[in-house]
């Protein structure tokens, strides 16, 4: 099995790349060129390739800490302004029927009701 090294620039001493930049990078190469790495995890040798995508993906600096709206169950993680999930902060109105709502109460908890 010939293991396949991808080579890709190393960040700034110090710094580091947007965790989401480097994992849709890597998606992008995978798509590309995941036959060709298929073919030489199965060719049956022992050695190592090293090689260099002809286009290199679009990498930023991680500038923040938090979530990625895409990679959410990464948790918090070192992002791009590009990639850290916006909220949208929206006002509630008490008179919103869905407000006033609320999520259905088990029979047990309410007073007088069976379980």
């Amino acid at each position: 099995m010939t293991y396949a090294w991808i080579k890709l620039p190393e960040p700034p001493q110090g710094r580091m790349w947007c965790v989401a930049c480097v994992a849709f990078g890597k998606a992008r190469i995978n798509k590309e060129y995941g036959p060709q790495i298929v073919a030489l995890e199965n060719d049956g040798k022992d050695e190592n390739f090293l090689f260099e995508p002809q286009q290199f993906p679009h990498l930023e600096l991680a500038t923040v800490r938090g979530l990625c709206a895409q990679l959410q169950q990464f948790g918090i993680v070192d992002l791009c302004w590009t990639h850290v999930a916006g909220v949208e902060v929206r006002a509630v109105s008490p008179l919103d029927p869905a407000f006033q709502q609320g999520p259905p109460v088990p029979a047990g908890l309410l007073k007088g009701g069976r379980s």
